[in-house]
């Protein structure tokens, strides 16, 4: 049996859409490919020659996403070529002489996008390793291929509210790992908190948590407002976690070594973020 479609929802405010559940596509070689949920596409894995853009966007939807996966995971490219070719006859009803137009203009136009997906995705790894193993020299940390449709908000917030550069969206990805289901409400944490910047409704009534850019820019002015109150952004990190109660009870209760007191998950939250972003 062939592969279903895909279920995509777009994502408010921005040209990409979320893969809402796990999609398997098998190719004619009977070789398998599973797109998790919750990854996000732009459904533009070309470059934008005209006869090329033409041909392909609005045409290809399944196939896109399968695309524009093969490169964000530095799948050979022409067989990512040839699978976009593949699924876009299969299962997006184009004509084969429509595929195989596709493919040639995608192989021969398409060298720009490939390498950014592919380098995106190596740039990320690559900081996630370094930051919790360097010692003496720091990676630049890289959000997430699926902060994306958020970057623009988040960056407008940190120069808003003075935060240093990729702090906002380090404590984000902390908190949701920018998961459709988290920003979604689908999941929830444990103890209540929702949406992307996991606030607790009850302690924050003046915003809607389910509201990503409205939390994106709450979350930097109360991470602003905690630096203020504690003096540094390590002790407002802890407390954004933890709350500014227990921060400022541990502080008054243990001095300067208040952090080894605090929970497990407070001390590594505020060693995992900033061992990725320079505070």
């Amino acid at each position: 049996m062939q592969s279903q479609m895909p279920k995509l929802s777009p994502i408010p405010s921005s040209e990409s859409w979320v893969l809402l559940e796990e999609w398997h596509y098998t190719a004619l070689d009977g070789e398998r490919y599973s797109v998790p949920a919750g990854f996000v596409t732009d459904l533009d894995s070309v470059p934008r020659i005209p006869v090329v853009y033409a041909m392909y966007k609005g045409r290809i939807r399944a196939a896109a996403v399968l695309h524009d996966w093969l490169y964000r995971n530095a799948y050979p490219r022409n067989k990512a070529d040839r699978l976009l070719a593949e699924a876009g006859e299969l299962l997006d009803g184009v004509s084969q002489d429509v595929a195989e137009a596709i493919y040639t203009g995608v192989h021969l136009f398409g060298w720009a996008k490939y390498k950014a997906k592919k380098h995106a995705e190596l740039v990320v790894m690559d900081s996630i390793i370094s930051g919790s193993t360097a010692t003496d020299k720091k990676a630049k940390w890289v959000p997430p291929a699926s902060a994306a449709p958020y970057l623009d908000a988040i960056n407008k917030a940190e120069l808003k509210h003075s935060l240093p550069e990729n702090l906002l969206a380090r404590l984000l990805h902390q908190e949701s790992h920018y998961r459709q289901d988290v920003i979604t409400g689908a999941v929830k944490s444990p103890a209540g908190a929702e949406g992307i910047a996991q606030i607790m409704r009850k302690y924050h009534p003046s915003v809607e948590p389910l509201d990503p850019f409205a939390s994106i820019d709450y979350a930097a002015e109360y991470l602003a407002e905690l630096k203020q109150r504690f003096g540094n952004w390590r002790d407002a990190l802890a407390a954004y976690n933890w709350g500014m109660g227990n921060v400022g009870r541990a502080k008054d209760n243990h001095g300067s070594s208040w952090l080894s007191y605090a929970p497990e998950e407070t001390q590594n939250y505020v060693k995992q973020i900033t061992a990725d972003v320079r505070v």
